[in-house]
């Protein structure tokens, strides 16, 4: 990976993104976790990835450290907004390809807010105002014409992707 670096000249900045994927003990199969490991890997391929499957823990589960460096071009990687929510139907893809349930709400409010900058490369008010012109998409295009309110900031960022996800799993059904 740094060899990558190197080439393009990219040695500054966030040298990696890492991912961990976890079944919550669902999964106990450290082959098939390894082989979802692989899969989710290859929403970033152009980019080196080393997966590592830990079987030590109570909770099976894999570490995918994504080298931030494009290894064709050497444009570093950025995730926005709409890479996040791809990322989040692939992953969820996987998941139910493999008999698992998809990453709920919870578990994208807690990737997002727990560690921000780690997740999102933009700023939060032009992620509250993509949050709901992306509520507004949905709701218009599955006939929803009442309008929704929230109440505080955290819970109605919360809320907003709540009801993102779930008017997302409607629209793809």
């Amino acid at each position: 990976m740094m060899g990558a670096k190197r080439a393009f000249h990219q040695e500054k900045g966030k040298q990696y993104q890492h991912l961990v994927v976890s079944c919550d003990r669902e999964l106990q199969n450290a082959t098939v976790m390894t082989q979802i490991g692989y899969e989710m890997a290859e929403f970033f391929s152009d980019y080196q990835v080393l997966i590592a499957t830990h079987t030590d823990t109570a909770n099976l589960h894999c570490h995918l450290v994504i080298n931030t460096v494009n290894m064709l071009t050497g444009k570093k990687l950025s995730i926005r907004r709409k890479d996040f929510w791809s990322f989040i139907k692939f992953a969820n893809n996987i998941f139910t390809a493999h008999g698992l349930p998809e990453i709920g709400a919870k578990q994208v409010y807690e990737l997002i807010f727990n560690d921000p900058d780690e997740v999102l490369q933009d700023d939060w008010e032009e992620f509250d105002d993509e949050l709901y012109a992306e509520l507004e998409t949905l709701q218009s295009g599955l006939g929803v014409c009442r309008a929704i309110y929230f109440t505080d900031e955290e819970a109605e960022r919360k809320d907003v992707l709540q009801t993102i996800l779930r008017l997302r799993k409607i629209e793809d059904n």
